[in-house]
């Protein structure tokens, strides 16, 4: 599943996992790289900083043209999207890595 920033923009698009999990994301090698967030929604529409149990957002370094291998515990909701801490330079595609 592909996931889009516009250009000059800090937030996704609007994934719908289904009954999918993520568990990794594919770096466009155009991305600059640094942390990002992701935002989740049980409806698809009311979205808030996914956070952990210590009331940390969950965040994760990208670089790049990497893929990265995610924990799939820390996604458990439906709707996701990500927020990049910088506006983009140039639209950025980036690949969820879904499992049934």
């Amino acid at each position: 599943m592909q996931l889009a920033i516009s250009a000059g923009e800090t937030l996704s698009e609007i994934a719908d996992l289904g009954d999918q999990t993520l568990v990794g994301i594919e770096v466009p090698r155009a991305y600059d790289g640094g942390a990002v967030r992701f935002l989740a929604s049980t409806d698809g529409t009311n979205f808030g900083r996914l956070m952990n149990s210590g009331a940390a957002s969950e965040e994760v370094l990208l670089t790049g043209g990497a893929v990265v291998w995610l924990d799939s515990r820390r996604f458990p909701a439906r709707y996701l999207r990500i927020k990049t801490e910088q506006p983009t330079g140039a639209d950025l595609v980036f690949t969820l890595i879904l499992k049934p």
